[in-house]
């Protein structure tokens, strides 16, 4: 068995385990074994869109979605991945709410970290009543209503997360700390097996040994679990395609009344929530790279150039959408980026910021290379024209491409200066640009 072999052999070992957990509700126990069968073998589709369900189950969505586009890159055909991304595209009610209820979870999780519980409550119990199953929402509301000591509404909450994740570490945690609420309650609180019977305060612990005393600070449980209950960045990336909905989209709307205007905004926002599903797929796949451990380091080098384009292409978007990179800087990480290391929703980004930047820069450069050739300056013009000639050949119909050629000749690189000279004629043949190539080429034959 040969090292690839045993890489797959381990994968497809961590998958079937993953698989079983899945079947037995230990969902906890499923996220981890699937994310080792992607360490071992990041090509395996099974293992991710499994992962994807399980995320799913959880009501992780967004997170699902991450799995599932990179699943599609992968394999673009006969994969499940394009059945689940098509449903949740179709389902637009079912993802509006699911939208909602984690914005409604980010707050409330705000909330609870200032201190204002009772708003925290009111919000989770409206992700609730939804009826969408989200085990982190049922784990928050449980320790809020724990911390109020209303704690039969927590255990029912905590039996609802239960039942979709047997194992999730906070949910069992909470269930320990729902036993020691209970018992602090009765009054039979007692650390270790000699400590003396406890009375609970609001925000301290009073412990009688013999005459005196002793007030002991509780420990702030709620505000170390809140912290743990943090979603992460996808689901920032979530929040801000809505506020872009709400600041760039709907204020248009409001202008416009025709219904094919009308049809367009609404292509609009639903390729803004593409784009951030893709980006954050891009991302994944970058930990994954960086989470390679020394078992699979020889297969480092065959991924740099993966990890590398997509690091520049995420580079260049993200400043690109602020609008605050020169076009010279955006072109020369563009130019850098091997577009066949791409998947398809990275072409998808790239082809979408170079149709917008090439033309634009390449139209600016050429002015320049223009003056810097009729001075003289031929290899400020060659630099320039070199620029061009990769991001925009055709610029001006060919006599971009033939002011390149003309500024090789100058310089006496006559080899170099007959390929472009060549390769203007082939692609302008009947034009102005192809007949003065033609003729250009003659002198130096």
């Amino acid at each position: 068995m040969n090292y690839k072999q045993k890489l797959k052999h381990q994968s497809d070992g961590w998958y079937n385990d993953g698989l079983k957990r899945a079947k037995i509700h230990d969902l906890t126990g499923a996220i981890s074994s699937l994310k080792k069968s992607l360490q071992y073998n990041g090509s395996n589709t099974p293992a991710r869109n499994l992962l994807g369900l399980v995320y799913y189950g959880r009501g992780e969505i967004v997170e699902a979605l991450v799995e599932w586009i990179l699943s599609k890159n992968l394999q673009v055909s006969d994969n499940i991945a394009n059945y689940y991304i098509k449903n949740i595209q179709e389902s637009k009610e079912e993802l509006e709410i699911a939208n909602n209820a984690i914005k409604r979870y980010n707050q409330a999780l705000n909330y609870a970290n200032e201190g204002s519980e009772d708003l925290a409550v009111i919000y989770l119990q409206k992700v609730i009543d939804t009826g969408v199953s989200f085990v982190k929402a049922y784990q928050l509301l449980a320790l809020l209503f724990i911390d109020k000591g209303q704690l039969k509404k927590a255990r029912k909450l905590l039996k609802l997360a239960n039942k979709i994740d047997k194992t999730d570490p906070i949910t069992l945690e909470l269930y320990h700390e729902l036993h020691l609420s209970s018992r602090r309650n009765q009054g039979r609180l007692k650390e270790n097996n000699n400590m003396p019977e406890a009375v609970t305060g609001e925000h301290a612990i009073e412990y009688k040994v013999g005459n005196e005393t002793i007030i002991q600070p509780k420990q702030n449980y709620l505000k170390s679990t809140v912290k743990r209950l943090d979603i992460g960045n996808i689901i920032i990336g979530m929040i801000l395609a809505s506020l872009i909905m709400v600041f760039l989209i709907l204020p248009q709307v409001t202008k416009l009344n025709n219904e094919k205007t009308n049809k367009d905004i609404i292509n609009l926002s639903d390729q803004i929530e593409v784009d951030k599903s893709q980006i954050a797929a891009m991302k994944t796949q970058l930990e994954e790279y960086r989470a390679n451990d020394a078992s699979t380091k020889s297969e480092t080098k065959s991924n740099t150039g993966v990890k590398d384009s997509y690091e520049l292409l995420m580079s260049v978007n993200t400043h690109f959408a602020a609008n605050d990179m020169s076009d010279k800087d955006m072109v020369a990480d563009l130019i850098k980026i091997n577009k066949s290391a791409l998947g398809e929703d990275g072409l998808a980004i790239y082809k979408k910021i170079t149709d917008e930047v090439y033309p634009r820069y390449s139209s600016s450069l050429y002015g320049e290379c223009q003056s810097s050739y009729e001075n003289g300056n031929y290899d400020n013009a060659k630099t320039s024209l070199e620029i061009i000639y990769k991001i925009n050949p055709n610029l001006d119909n060919g006599n971009a491409m033939l002011l390149y050629g003309n500024t090789l000749v100058k310089l006496n690189q006559t080899k170099e200066a007959k390929v472009i000279l060549n390769e203007v004629i082939e692609k302008n043949k009947g034009t102005d640009a192809g007949t003065k190539a033609t003729e250009e080429l003659s002198k130096l034959k």
